[in-house]
C-alpha cells in the first residue's frame, strides 16, 4: 500500500507540471541573455552568477525554477537595478508560494528600461517546481514566460514572444547533503516576433553547476555555462563563474552576510567582472546589495532587492492503512504488532537527514569550534505521543552524555564535549545518534561520527638562511622553513613575517600539510623588505580548531661588499712565467670563501680554484690548464674572481690576462702585410682598411706555405693605461675575426696580443714601437 501512496503522489506532481508547461505558451525570446549586469538577484549577482546550484532565494525563477522547491515560507520580494551608472534601469516583483510538502509556485513582473535606445521590456514569469521523488533528491522546475518589448516614444515598433526554461536540481547523499548539482536550459527555442514581420531567435543558456556548504552559513559554488548564439556549435560562447558568501548570524542584531564572486566569458568585452555584495536580515525579511566594478567607459552597476516572509510551507498529511509491519531495532529487523499511526510515523521519518556542522570538537574555550551543531533536516510534522533521544557513545560503547525530550523535535542540538558527570570528555572518537519512538518502538534513528580533539599540532623548524639577502646577485633566492610536526593532519597554515617593532611585512596562508614554505623577501605590496632583524611566526592548524605556533629570527642584510682582483703580469710568456693574482677585500669579515676560474677564448673554464677562504692570500697559475698542459702563446685568456659573502651575496671582478708571442729561433722572412688604423675609443674596422686585409690575406692563402701570422694591437687612445690595453685586445680580436670568417685564413696559424700603450709590456724594444698617438693593429707574417 505504501508503494502505491507513493506513485499517486508522483503521478500527481507530474499531472500539476505538465498542465503548467502547456498552457498555452508561446516561445519566448529573452532581450537580455545570461549576464551578471542584467540579471534579476542582487545575491546571485554578488555571487558573479555562480548560482544554477544554489538557487534557494526568490531569483530561482531566472537562475533556475527548480531551486523555487527550497524556499519554505511564502515570499513577497521587490528589486531594482541601476546598470552601467543608469544606462539600464530594471525593477519588478516577485511572489512566492511553496504548495504542500513538494512543490513550490512563483509570478514575476520585470520592467526593464534602456536610456540610450528608448526601448523598454515588461515580462511576465509563470514558474514552477517539484521534487520527483519521496528522498527529496531530484527537483525540476519550469519558466513560462511572455514578453512584450518595444519604443516607448516615436515610431511604432514592437516584439512579442514566450519562452520556455528548464531547470534541474540533484541533491546527492554523499558528503552529508553539503554538496548540490544544478543543470539550466534556459530559452529553448525561444523567438521573437516583431510588428513588421521579422522573427529574432534569443540564444539559447546551457548551464551546469555545483555548490558546497563548508558550513550551515558558508557556501562556495561553480557555474560553467554555454551560450549559443547560432544552431551551429561553433558560434557558442563559454563563461565560467566562481562565487562563494558567509553569513554572521548575531541573534542581538540581525543576520550578516557577504560575498563575492569572479566570472569570464568568451568574447565579451570586457571578458571578465569582479562582484562583491551585502547583506542584511531578521527573521522576517532580508535585504541584498551588490555592487559591480564599471565596464569600459560604462560605469558601475547597483543591485538591491527586498524580500519579506510570511506564513511557513504548510506540510501535505496522509493517511496511512492500518495493519501489520516490520521495523529495525539497533539495525536488526524486529517483527512487532504496530498499529497504523505507528507504521505512517516510521514511513514519514524515513527521509529526515541528520546534518553535522563540524566533524572535529575542541572544548577549550578559545571560541574556535568549542562546541558541535546537529540539525535535523527533512523533518515530517510531529505525530503526538513521539519521544527522541540523542547520545554520544565512545569507542567502548559507553554513553557518556545524553539528551532526550518528546516532540515537537528541535531543529538543532549543540554539543560542548560535556559529559553527564559535568566533565570534559576524553579525545577520540564519538558516534552522536539520534533516535526517534512513537508507541515504546524507535521509528528512526541516524548516527554521525564526532572527534574530540583537544591536543595542538605541535611541530619543529628549520629555518635558513638565519641572514638572508633578498638581491639579485645571491645564491640564496628565498628564505625557507622546513616543518616537522608530530601529525599530518593539519587542516591550514599561517606564515607571518614581521619586522622589529613586531608589524606584520607579509602573510601567506595555506590549506593542508606543507613540509616546507618559502619567501621571496618581498612585502604584501611587491616591494623588496630593508634591511633589519625580522621573525618568522608560524601557526599550524588542526582540524578541531587548536592551534600551534613558534618563532625564529632572522637577518635581512643585503649589503653588497667591494671587490677586486688585478694579475701580477698583463702578459706572460706560457712555460716560463707565472702569474700571481691576488684579490682585494676592503671588507674581508663580510667575505665566507673565493673562487677563481680562467677561460679559453671559446668561453670554457681551462682552469679554477673553488671555496678558497680568507686565510688564502693569493693564487699562482704557471700557466697550464687542468690537464697540466700549456697554453697557446699569443693568445687571450680571461679571469673571473667570484666572492661569496656571509650574506648569500656574489660579488665579482673580470678581466683578461696574454700569453706573449712565440719565439721561432730558425725564423724566416717577416713582413707586414697590413696596417690598420682604428678611430679613437673605437673597436670597428674603419671601412677604408679592409682592402689592406684583403690583400694581406690573399698574399697569404696565394704565397705562403709554412707561416704564422701575428696580429699586434697598440693604442694610446685614452688616458688610462688599462682602458688602452682593453681596446688594442678588441681590436685585435676584430682584425683575427675578419680574416678567418670572411677571408677564410685558418685560424690555428693566427697569434694576437694587445700591447695597449706599453704601461703593461716589459722590454724597452716593444715600447718603442708604440705610436705616439692613436691605434694601430698590425697584421705580420712570419715563414719558417
Amino acid at each position: 500500500m505504501g508503494i502505491i501512496k507513493k506513485g499517486k503522489q508522483g503521478l500527481f506532481r507530474l499531472t500539476v507540471l505538465s498542465a503548467f508547461l502547456l498552457s498555452g505558451a508561446a516561445l519566448y525570446a529573452e532581450p537580455v541573455k545570461e549576464n551578471i549586469l542584467k540579471s534579476t538577484g542582487a545575491r546571485a549577482s554578488g555571487m558573479a552568477g555562480a548560482f544554477t546550484a544554489v538557487a534557494d532565494d526568490y531569483s530561482a525563477f531566472y537562475w533556475n525554477p527548480a531551486g523555487l522547491v527550497l524556499m519554505d515560507r511564502i515570499t513577497g520580494s521587490v528589486f531594482f537595478d541601476s546598470v552601467y551608472h543608469g544606462k539600464q534601469t530594471d525593477f519588478g516583483f516577485n511572489y512566492t508560494h511553496p504548495v504542500m510538502d513538494t512543490m513550490s509556485a512563483a509570478f514575476t513582473y520585470y520592467k526593464g528600461i534602456y536610456a540610450d535606445s528608448k526601448y523598454a521590456d515588461d515580462i511576465l514569469y509563470f514558474s514552477f517546481a517539484s521534487f520527483l521523488d519521496a528522498g527529496k533528491k531530484y527537483a525540476l522546475g519550469a519558466n513560462l514566460k511572455f514578453n512584450n518589448t518595444g519604443l516607448t516614444e516615436g515610431p511604432q515598433s514592437y516584439g512579442r514572444g514566450g519562452g520556455l526554461d528548464m531547470g534541474l536540481m540533484i541533491f546527492p547523499d554523499f558528503l552529508e547533503k553539503k554538496m548540490r548539482f544544478g543543470f539550466l536550459a534556459q530559452d529553448m527555442e525561444s523567438v521573437i516576433e516583431w510588428n513588421n514581420g521579422t522573427k529574432q531567435r534569443v540564444p539559447l543558456l546551457f548551464k551546469m553547476a555545483v555548490s558546497y556548504s563548508i558550513d550551515p552559513t558558508a557556501i562556495v559554488a561553480l557555474d560553467i555555462d554555454m551560450l549559443q548564439y547560432t544552431a551551429s556549435t561553433r558560434e557558442a560562447r563559454t563563461g565560467v563563474h566562481l562565487g562563494g558568501e558567509k553569513w554572521f548570524l548575531l541573534t542581538d542584531i540581525g543576520n550578516f552576510g557577504v560575498r563575492g564572486g569572479f566570472m569570464w566569458r568568451e568574447a565579451m568585452e570586457q571578458n571578465h567582472r569582479f562582484t562583491f555584495g551585502l547583506s542584511y536580515g531578521r527573521e522576517d525579511f532580508v535585504a541584498d546589495y551588490v555592487y559591480i566594478l564599471p565596464v569600459g567607459d560604462f560605469g558601475e552597476s547597483h543591485k538591491l532587492n527586498f524580500s519579506w516572509f510570511f506564513a511557513p510551507r504548510q506540510k501535505y498529511e496522509y493517511k496511512e492503512p492500518s495493519g501489520d509491519g516490520v521495523v529495525k531495532v539497533d539495525g536488526k529487523a524486529k517483527e512487532l504488532k504496530i498499529t497504523a499511526d505507528e507504521q505512517a510515523v516510521e514511513e514519514r521519518y524515513k527521509y529526515m537527514e541528520l546534518w553535522l556542522s563540524n566533524k572535529y570538537l575542541s572544548p577549550n574555550k578559545d571560541t574556535v569550534q568549542d562546541s558541535v551543531e546537529l540539525r535535523l533536516k527533512n523533518m515530517p510534522p510531529d505525530p503526538e505521543g513521539a519521544q527522541w533521544s540523542l547520545s554520544f557513545i565512545n569507542a567502548a560503547g559507553a554513553a557518556v552524555y545524553d539528551m532526550n525530550g518528546k516532540l515537537p523535535l528541535p531543529e538543532s542540538f549543540t554539543w560542548t564535549g560535556e559529559t553527564k558527570d559535568g566533565g570534559q570528555a576524553n579525545d577520540g572518537d564519538y558516534a552522536a545518534v539520534f533516535s526517534v519512538y512513537y508507541g515504546g518502538v524507535e521509528v528512526w534513528k541516524k548516527a554521525r561520527v564526532v572527534t574530540v580533539d583537544t591536543g595542538v599540532p605541535q611541530f619543529d623548524a628549520n629555518l635558513y638562511p638565519k641572514v638572508f639577502a633578498p638581491h639579485k646577485k645571491s645564491a640564496v633566492k628565498e628564505l625557507n622553513v622546513d616543518i616537522q610536526p608530530n601529525i599530518t593532519d593539519v587542516k591550514s597554515w599561517t606564515f607571518t613575517v614581521q619586522d622589529s617593532a613586531g608589524q606584520a611585512v607579509r602573510r601567506i596562508s595555506g590549506d593542508g600539510f606543507a613540509r616546507q614554505i618559502s619567501w621571496n623577501g618581498r612585502d604584501a605590496s611587491g616591494n623588496t623588505v630593508k634591511d633589519g632583524k625580522y621573525r618568522v611566526e608560524l601557526i599550524l592548524r588542526d582540524f578541531a580548531g587548536n592551534k600551534y605556533g613558534i618563532t625564529e629570527p632572522f637577518t635581512v642584510d643585503t649589503y653588497v661588499a667591494g671587490m677586486s682582483v688585478k694579475p701580477g703580469l698583463r702578459i706572460f710568456s706560457a712555460g716560463k712565467q707565472t702569474v700571481s693574482f691576488e684579490p682585494d677585500f676592503p671588507e674581508p669579515a663580510r667575505i665566507k670563501s673565493w673562487d677563481l676560474e680562467i677561460y679559453a677564448p671559446d668561453g670554457s673554464v681551462i682552469k679554477s680554484w673553488k671555496d678558497r677562504n680568507m686565510a688564502v692570500k693569493n693564487i699562482t697559475w704557471d700557466g697550464t690548464d687542468n690537464l697540466k698542459n700549456t697554453v697557446r702563446a699569443g693568445t687571450v685568456y680571461r679571469y673571473r674572481c667570484t666572492a661569496l659573502q656571509k650574506n648569500g651575496i656574489s660579488t665579482e671582478d673580470t678581466g683578461f690576462i696574454q700569453s706573449a708571442l712565440p719565439e721561432f729561433k730558425d725564423a724566416g722572412i717577416e713582413l707586414t702585410l697590413a696596417a690598420v688604423d682604428f678611430e679613437k675609443g673605437d673597436i670597428a674596422i674603419p671601412a677604408g682598411e679592409y682592402g689592406y686585409l684583403n690583400q694581406a690575406a690573399e698574399a697569404i692563402k696565394k704565397y705562403a706555405r709554412d707561416y704564422f701570422v701575428y696580429i699586434k694591437s697598440y693604442s694610446t687612445d685614452d688616458a688610462n693605461p688599462e682602458k688602452n690595453v682593453q681596446l688594442s685586445v678588441s681590436r685585435a680580436a676584430a682584425v683575427m675575426d675578419y680574416l678567418v670568417n670572411s677571408q677564410g685564413v685558418p685560424a690555428k696559424n693566427i697569434y694576437c696580443i694587445g700591447y695597449g700603450d706599453g704601461e703593461y709590456v716589459l722590454g724597452t724594444e716593444i715600447k718603442q714601437e708604440m705610436p705616439k698617438t692613436g691605434g694601430r693593429v698590425e697584421v705580420d707574417l712570419l715563414t719558417r
